[in-house]
Order: C-alpha cells, then sequence, then structure tokens
C-alpha cells in the first residue's frame, strides 16, 4: 500500500460510539431537502457455460478477453448502484440503427418492437413517455411488483415459471399489483405505463455518458427478485437463499447470514485498497448491513461519506474498488419509482418525492460523480460503471438467460427458487478514457461480473460458482491508448426543483418504500422491540436513536 492508498486493514471491533449528528439540524435539513427539494437464449449465450475448473488465472482468461498490461482502464473500479429499472425503460430507446457507430448492434426498442396484452385483449406496445418534464418522469405513478411472484408473472405471463420466459404478462401484473395498492382497477392510461420507456432528451445525463462512452445491452441482475437479494449478490455471489427482503423470517434474517467470504473480504485479504461510499444524511449503508456477518469489522475504516468520495478523488486516492450507494432513506436520488399511497396530498407529494425530484436528482448524482472522476487525477485509470440492482417491474423485452446457483449442492431457498436464472435486464453504463464513443458490449454479463473482473485484474479467488461463470467487464476496452480526461464531455449538475409549497405540509406522511426497509433492517438487530416507523420523520428519528454511529464518515474523524 502506497501513502496515497486509503488503508485496507481495519481494527476488528471497531469501537461503535454514539454519533454525534444533531437530530434538530439533520431532520431540518431532510425535511427542507423532502419539501424543496432480442434475442432469445441460444442467440444471447448462456450465463453458465463458462468452465469453472482450473486456476484463477485460467477462469479469467476464459470469461472474456485479456486486456494488455498496459491498459490501466480497470485499476481503479468505481460502481454507482441506482434502484429499479429495467434496461427498455431506460436505454431501451437510445439508439436507432443508423445512430450506431459502425460495427454496434444493440438490442433496444428500435431494433425490437415489443408488446404486451392488457385488460380485454387489448395490444399495449412499448413506447415513449411524453408531454412536460413532470409528467414524464413521474412514470409509472403507482409502485409495481418486485418480488419472485410478481417477477414470474411478468416474465411468464403466468405464475409457473416454466420454460422460456414470453416476457409477456408485465401489463397483467401491473395491473393486479395497482389494484391492490389503490384499491380500484387502473386505466388503460395507468396501466400502460408499466410498458413505457423515457426518451434519451428525458434523462440527458444518463444520455450524454451512454453515447460519449458506452453501455453494456446484456447486463442481467442476479435474481429475478428484491433488491436486498440482488445488493447481497452483488459482492458475495449468493443472496443465501433468499428472495424476499423480510420474508420467511423478517429483516433480522440479513443479520444471521453465514460469514461467507465477500469480495470486500477478498480485496482486503490481499492487501487492495477498497472503500463504500454512502451519503451521510442516511445515517447507515445498506451494503454493510447486507453482509454484515462478513465485513462488520470494516464498518469504521472502510466506509465513508460522499464528502470523502469527492476529496479522494481530488486528492487521486480513489481505491482499487469503489462502491456508492444513493440516498435510499431519505431525500432520495436513487431513481426509484414512484410508490404512491391513498389520499390525494400524500399522492401527489410521493409522486413528486419520488418521481420528478428523486429522478432529477439521481440524474444529479450520476453527474457530481462522473465530475469527481473527470476530473480527478486518476481519471485515465478509473472506470465508472452506473447500474441498478432490479428491473423494478417496468417492461423489458429480452428474457433472461439460464446461470449456475452459488452452490449446486444447496437446497432450493425462499419459495423453492433454485437460483439457476438471472433477473430481467438492467441499465448499465460503462465511463473509461479506454472506451470509444457510443460502444455498445453485447456480451452476457450480470452482477456478479463486476466480482469476476475484480477477481481477474487482482488474481483473487472467486467466492461461489455464479460469479466464478461470469463473464468479466474487460471487453468494453476498445481503445489501445487512453482518451485524455481533458477530451470527455463537462456535464452540468442539474438542479433539483422545489415541491410546491401546498405540498409541504405532507411531509411527515411520505411513503419511503425501501427506505422504511432499511430503518426496519437497523431495527431488527439494535432495537428488535421497537416499533417499525411508518414516515419519513419517525424513520429518522428511529436511526437518530438507534444506528450509533455504526459506520465511518470521514478520514478526519477516523480515531
Amino acid at each position: 500500500m502506497t501513502d496515497s492508498e486509503p488503508a485496507v486493514t481495519p481494527t476488528p471491533g471497531a469501537g461503535v460510539g454514539r454519533n454525534v449528528m444533531s437530530r434538530e439540524v439533520t431532520r431540518r435539513s431532510l425535511l427542507a431537502g423532502i419539501g424543496l427539494g432480442v434475442g432469445g437464449l441460444a442467440l444471447l449465450g448462456d450465463f453458465s457455460t463458462i468452465s469453472a475448473q482450473g486456476d484463477v488465472h485460467a477462469r479469467a482468461e476464459g470469461r472474456g478477453p485479456a486486456v494488455p498490461a498496459d491498459v490501466r482502464a480497470f485499476d481503479h473500479v468505481v460502481v454507482l448502484m441506482l434502484e429499479n429499472r429495467s434496461f427498455d425503460h431506460v436505454l431501451g430507446w437510445l439508439y436507432r440503427d443508423d445512430q450506431l457507430r459502425p460495427g454496434q448492434r444493440v438490442d433496444g426498442l428500435y431494433q425490437h418492437p415489443s408488446s404486451n396484452v392488457g385488460p380485454g385483449g387489448v395490444v399495449i406496445p412499448a413506447y415513449r413517455y411524453t408531454g412536460s418534464r413532470d409528467a414524464v418522469l413521474v412514470q409509472p405513478t403507482t409502485d409495481t411488483g418486485e418480488d419472485l411472484g410478481h417477477v414470474n408473472h411478468q416474465l411468464f405471463g403466468t405464475s409457473s415459471a416454466v420454460g422460456r420466459p414470453a416476457m409477456s404478462g408485465f401489463v397483467a401484473d401491473y395491473v393486479e399489483n395497482f389494484r391492490s395498492l389503490r384499491g380500484h382497477a387502473p386505466t388503460k392510461d395507468e396501466y400502460r405505463q408499466v410498458m413505457g420507456g423515457f426518451a434519451p432528451d428525458a434523462l440527458p445525463v444518463l444520455t450524454t455518458l451512454a453515447r460519449s462512452f458506452g453501455i453494456f445491452d446484456h447486463w442481467f441482475a442476479a435474481v429475478p427478485s428484491d433488491t436486498f437479494c440482488n445488493r447481497s449478490f452483488f459482492h458475495s455471489g449468493t443472496s443465501h437463499g433468499y428472495v424476499t427482503n423480510a420474508g420467511s423470517g423478517g429483516y433480522e434474517k440479513w443479520w444471521n447470514v453465514p460469514a461467507v467470504p465477500t469480495i470486500f473480504n477478498r480485496l482486503n485479504d490481499a492487501r487492495v485498497p477498497w472503500r463504500v461510499y454512502y451519503d451521510e444524511t442516511q445515517a447507515v449503508s445498506l451494503t454493510g448491513i447486507l453482509a454484515a456477518p462478513s465485513i462488520e469489522a470494516y464498518w469504521k475504516t472502510n466506509f465513508r461519506s460522499m464528502d470523502q468520495f469527492h476529496a479522494d478523488a481530488r486528492s487521486g486516492r480513489l481505491p482499487a474498488y469503489s462502491f456508492i450507494e444513493p440516498r435510499m432513506i431519505f431525500n432520495r436520488n436513487s431513481m426509484h419509482p414512484a410508490a404512491v399511497a391513498s389520499g390525494d396530498i400524500v399522492d401527489r407529494l410521493s409522486v413528486y418525492n419520488k418521481g420528478v425530484a428523486d429522478m432529477i436528482a439521481a440524474e444529479a448524482l450520476v453527474a457530481e460523480v462522473y465530475e469527481g472522476i473527470r476530473t480527478s487525477p486518476q481519471a485515465d485509470s478509473t472506470t465508472l460503471i452506473i447500474t441498478f440492482d432490479e428491473s423494478g417491474g417496468l417492461f423489458d423485452h429480452v428474457p433472461p438467460p439460464a446461470a449456475p446457483p452459488p452452490d449446486d449442492a444447496a437446497t432450493p431457498g425462499e419459495s423453492g427458487f433454485t437460483f439457476d436464472r438471472l433477473g430481467p435486464r438492467v441499465p448499465a453504463i460503462v465511463v473509461s478514457s479506454w472506451i470509444d464513443p457510443g460502444t455498445v458490449v453485447n456480451d452476457v454479463v450480470g452482477h456478479t461480473s463486476v466480482i469476476a473482473t475484480l477477481c481477474a485484474q487482482h488474481a483473487l479467488a472467486p467466492l461461489t460458482d455464479r460469479d466464478a461463470a461470469a463473464r468479466t467487464l474487460l471487453s468494453a476496452v476498445t481503445r489501445s491508448s487512453a482518451r485524455p480526461a481533458s477530451t470527455w464531455p463537462k456535464i452540468a449538475i442539474p438542479r433539483v426543483p422545489a415541491a410546491p409549497a401546498s405540498l409541504l405540509r405532507a411531509e411527515d406522511r411520505a411513503d419511503t418504500s425501501t427506505g422504511l426497509g432499511i430503518v426496519g433492517l437497523v431495527l431488527a438487530r439494535f432495537a428488535p422491540n421497537a416499533p417499525r416507523p411508518e414516515d419519513v420523520a419517525t424513520a429518522f428519528d428511529t436511526l437518530a436513536d438507534h444506528h450509533a454511529g455504526l459506520f465511518g464518515t470521514s478520514d478526519a474523524a477516523r480515531v
């Protein structure tokens, strides 16, 4: 380790003293922020066709092209993982064929027009949202189903997941979920939203990066189910048999998972520096909690705030691997679709916070991270990957392929799932000096491909059979010399608009969806008998009482 690298060896059992965060000041800021603020399987190939035999280097060579030693694209890997959007929803309309550079092809909706059947047999084609910015960015205005039962219905058109997914049940499942959440059937204009997607100009930051650098058009989620399971797979190569956030044992189940090695453990054992960056206003890191039995000893030493990320980027001290969490609890910038409760004021505030504000705030986060890397001394040796944890029940036309279970000897997990297939496609944008503008990588990859890439880069042993079989991301490299960062596009950070003043009185009743789940995780460990909060303000107070300075924030505060 050099003087310019963050520390990699923590002090096990580091103190978890009371955090000095001011509840009143931070809560005031929080609430002000809320107010102001085709391929078939044969064509695509099988994720499991790569041999798991041989040594680490042989496996790495078998999972993708070798990168010359003088290509430093993956010396530093930064991953920003947002929430709950499908590939077709975000990037399906990115390129017409005549917009692709020579030699490139993409599996989008211009290339493969698609549809589902709605109530009464009406055909609902995939389409681009139109209208005002606010009208576009809030869609879909009611949350979609995300757990295994819903995703099976979306993919197969039935609850029985047998045969090749027809990708035919998105509308039918959305209709059922809408009725369950809202108490009445949706109109056609409401249920067709699940088939909609964004025109490129609706998300200018993501579009600029996708076109100026590259995308993966066959990046699949690890599990056809919820957020926690997919985020667990991303760094552990397994979700420990779980396909729900809190079913079959509640949130406390995540505290009791086996202390299996994660990619963080592999890196640490090899003295390769890594960090997880999270927003300090959220108090805790979901990444740290989901793998707590394996990495709790690193919470104070390797977890840092976004302020520290920007300081590290400016000073050229980004570690070999950085993982960035958006705000998923309060004042979100995770791009999670709207989750609307009943009641007019709550509906409008929820749609605003999780629609317009969340989408623009997520674009602002992407721009901030990108600009931090673009202006860093490490820009030429850093690859930024922007992806999503799961598809969020939104339409995608490409059937997910088969995949090896993490452990062939394991018994089926929750709901009898055997982990032998991937979840739907998610957007994945890759930014690097070693990538030509307009690059489209067609390889079948997924969440565990990041593990595979880091293992190949640093000669580490794989974690599970799933990541041992995964292709690396090294095929994204298209250049033999780096594009100077001075030639990268400069991106202005979007301004997050203010909410209508008439909605501010409803602020304490705004729904937080995944955020309340994260609070539930904290309480399951540190206050198991405490009531679960049902609103933003109570959730914040609960974290202030129980998070107890669990995670590090800055190098300056390190003791």
